[in-house]
């Protein structure tokens, strides 16, 4: 992808793809915390997967995100 990016303007491809990294990397670090509240506050609550209506599974895939 880089070899594509004409001459001249490979600094400003670098810099933009390095701050979406940056960026992307602490919108996943927000979702995990938001998810990890979110847990910690269903946790208390019985059958928390039938109160919300998540479908099978979410529950666990979700714990499985905030795992990583």
């Amino acid at each position: 992808m880089l070899q594509e990016v004409p001459e001249g303007q490979k600094s400003a491809f670098i810099v933009r793809a390095i701050l979406q990294m940056d960026q992307e990397d602490r919108l996943e670090t927000m979702l995990r915390r938001v998810l990890r509240e979110e847990k910690i506050t269903v946790a208390g609550q019985p059958d928390a997967a039938q109160e919300t209506g998540l479908p099978d599974g979410m529950m666990g895939f979700l714990d499985a995100l905030m795992d990583e």
